[in-house]
């Protein structure tokens, strides 16, 4: 099974959208929080609006250029998401993070 992606313009305004309009969320590495061996980023319900049925995409920057990347998502039933990288070595990095609702 592959995956699928919605097209996503990565130039449109960022903030929560009505309907099927994507949330598009800035993450800035002074934003990771240190939890032991991980950084964490918490992204609450009520900043994305989307609900607890989403699909997250996160994209780092670099040069530019946003490139998908993977880290460990984990969305609470109340739709609260946090990202999760390793701290060693030190992985944060600056991005966006889109948020797709049903």
């Amino acid at each position: 099974m592959s995956n699928t992606y919605k097209s996503i313009n990565m130039n449109a305004p960022i903030g929560a959208g009505g309907g099927s309009v994507p949330y598009q969320g800035t993450i800035l590495i002074a934003s990771w929080v240190l939890n032991g061996a991980t950084y964490e980023l918490l992204i609450p319900e009520s900043s994305h609006g989307k609900g607890a049925i989403i699909a997250v995409q996160v994209f780092e920057l670099s040069g530019g250029v946003y490139s998908e990347v993977e880290v460990d998502i984990r969305i609470s039933a109340s739709g609260d998401i946090t990202l999760i990288i390793q701290s060693s070595p030190d992985l944060r990095f600056d991005g966006k993070l889109i948020v797709i609702g049903e």
